[in-house]
């Protein structure tokens, strides 16, 4: 599952990513349990944010590794009947170590980025159930970047009387 590069800098992530999570909920929880006193509360803007981890399954885990994610939105209430939220989604992956050496490269990443518009139609209740049809449309982008090798030439003297030409490995995007 991990290809044995960068498992610390995985797992430091991974432990960030669960302790951002964690910090979100119970700042989710606490907004909730502070909006419990406010009983005509008729706001008609809202958002969020948040963030984790972000785990692989089926085919694609074979050739990405898993990453963390960030996501923020924020709505509006137009009426009774109608409202919609706008959300700004963004994956981070890493590429699984076969299709680096396939693409015979070095390193490389992955990530998925969208923006999507949720609009939700609300019904009138019936017999105290609320009903409703909630749709989205959006605009998603999935990038796959590898680095390069390449060999950078500089030149550099030694107490300003032999000057040398060096090469160093680098690699590029």
């Amino acid at each position: 599952m991990f290809d044995g590069v960068g498992w610390g800098r995985k797992l430091s992530l991974a432990h960030s990513a669960l302790r951002s999570a964690i910090l979100v909920a119970l700042l989710g929880i606490a907004s909730t349990a502070g909006a419990q006193n406010e009983q005509h509360w008729t706001g008609n803007v809202g958002g969020g944010i948040g963030g984790g981890f972000t785990p692989l399954v089926g085919g694609i885990s074979k050739k990405l590794n898993n990453g963390w994610h960030l996501k923020g939105g924020a709505g509006y209430k137009f009426t009774s009947h109608f409202s919609t939220t706008l959300e700004l989604s963004y994956s981070g992956l890493g590429v699984g170590r076969a299709v680096l050496n396939e693409a015979k490269v070095p390193s490389g990443n992955a990530h998925v980025w969208s923006f999507t518009a949720d609009p939700k139609i609300g019904f009138k209740p019936y017999h105290g159930v609320d009903t409703y049809l909630i749709g989205a449309v959006g605009y998603y982008r999935r990038v796959v970047q590898f680095t390069r090798p390449t060999i950078q030439p500089v030149i550099f003297s030694i107490l300003c009387l032999v000057f040398s030409r060096v090469l160093f490995p680098l690699t590029k995007s």
